[in-house]
């Protein structure tokens, strides 16, 4: 009876601990543009200033937090202002920036480097006509 006694209060304490366990925190990642972080989106579109900005080195497969294991990438204030700091770079840029000089990237309306996009040609800045506000994911070509 000892032996039986011993082992539900074992289990009981094993299933506390799990069922009381902490939940793990989503990670958020945000970035400044520039000549090392190439792939640049901006809160704004040129015609209100730009504002915020978010860049990357990498393809981003999606910015919806609910299809990438719950990263939030954000926008930060940078070089063309504050506005749209600290919002969801998903569904929420107006336009970008490309700061590579040798190829370009896209930003597209679906996750996955897929659907309508806009193209970004090396070392220019634009409006982004076909995703603004609609962005999912982004690549390079």
């Amino acid at each position: 009876m000892r032996k039986s006694t011993s082992l539900a209060v074992a289990v009981a304490a094993v299933g506390t601990v799990a069922i009381s366990a902490a939940p793990a925190h989503a990670a958020t990642v945000q970035r400044q543009c520039g000549n090392t972080v190439q792939m640049c989106l901006h809160y704004n579109s040129s015609n209100s200033g730009y504002g915020a900005e978010f860049g990357s080195q990498s393809n981003i497969s999606s910015f919806n937090p609910s299809r990438n294991g719950g990263v939030s990438y954000l926008f930060m204030a940078g070089a063309r202002g504050t506005s749209g700091s600290g919002y969801n770079v998903w569904n929420n840029a107006g336009s970008a920036a490309n700061w590579s000089t040798t190829r370009g990237f896209r930003v597209y309306f679906n996750s996955g480097l897929s659907g309508t996009n806009d193209y970004i040609p090396p070392s220019v800045r634009s409006n982004l006509p076909l995703t603004k506000n609609q962005d999912a994911s982004m690549g390079w070509a």
